[in-house]
């Protein structure tokens, strides 16, 4: 039986199948055969379970070791994340819990593209997000034609509650 590990510093953390090790971005020009006695010298980290498609539309997904949390969509083929400003937004949205955050390899959430356009519930404006760690901005985009203008993509557009819009001070607006 083949396995598969990845070394991170002085850990050793198995890849059970081939189907995780190419979803988290690994490539197999990269694998190196080595003796076990080399692996002694390494203690076990936490296996790589993760892969894309365990990750459910509206899931929570950080980078390993990392805190800031994602929530992700599928809109077909696209794939999309956006950051979640602070805890205090994170508990706003009564559904999402802390023990269903998915930590993932940096490869893994690189794979979604960010989205930093919202739109609070009950109101028409799309705005552009600009966090900046536990704080942010928030900019009204006042026209399709300069949502256009901007490249923006309609499908990236997440539904937001009011706390998470109001924890963002209010920009200049993009036109």
């Amino acid at each position: 039986m083949v396995k598969f590990l990845k070394i991170d510093g002085e850990q050793k953390r198995w890849i059970p199948t081939a189907e995780i090790f190419i979803a988290n971005g690994y490539s197999w020009s990269n694998v190196v055969v080595v003796d076990a006695e080399i692996l002694q010298a390494y203690s076990d980290g936490p296996n790589i379970t993760t892969t894309i498609g365990a990750i459910p539309d509206g899931g929570l997904i950080r980078v390993i070791g990392d805190i800031d949390v994602y929530i992700v969509k599928y809109v077909g083929t696209k794939k999309f994340k956006r950051f979640i400003l602070n805890p205090s937004v994170f508990t706003s949205y009564q559904h999402l819990k802390w023990g269903d955050v998915i930590e993932v390899e940096k490869s893994a959430l690189d794979s979604f593209t960010t989205s930093e356009i919202v739109r609070a519930a009950n109101d028409t404006r799309i705005y552009r997000l600009y966090p900046a760690g536990d704080i942010g901005e928030k900019r009204w985009i006042k026209t399709v034609a300069a949502f256009v203008k901007l490249g923006f993509d309609w499908d990236s557009i997440y539904e937001i509650n009011e706390t998470e819009k109001n924890s963002y001070t209010t920009g200049d607006d993009l036109e």
